[in-house]
């Protein structure tokens, strides 16, 4: 009974707690943290993810895209359409 009724406690507390978090408010707060701890960095360089904390891993990921694009695949593939 004690686990059911601490099963219940716990139930209760995380509905109570997901109808009041607001997505945009979460998403504010997690862009402030990592601008905090990471004030050096511009916001808008966060798109390429690990990269922006090695310059040299960036430059190796900048030319292997572009000696192997990602979308070459699918003009290939789409070239068979009209075929």
């Amino acid at each position: 009974m004690i686990i059911a009724l601490s099963l219940g406690v716990t139930a209760t507390a995380t509905t109570s707690i997901a109808a009041t978090t607001d997505p945009e408010q979460s998403r504010l707060q997690m862009i402030d943290f990592i601008q905090a701890k990471y004030p050096n960095i511009k916001h808008e360089e966060f798109i390429n993810g690990a990269y922006i904390f090695s310059p040299d891993k960036f430059i190796q990921w900048e030319e292997a895209a572009e000696a192997l694009p990602p979308y070459l695949d699918f003009i290939d593939a789409s070239s068979l359409c009209w075929l």
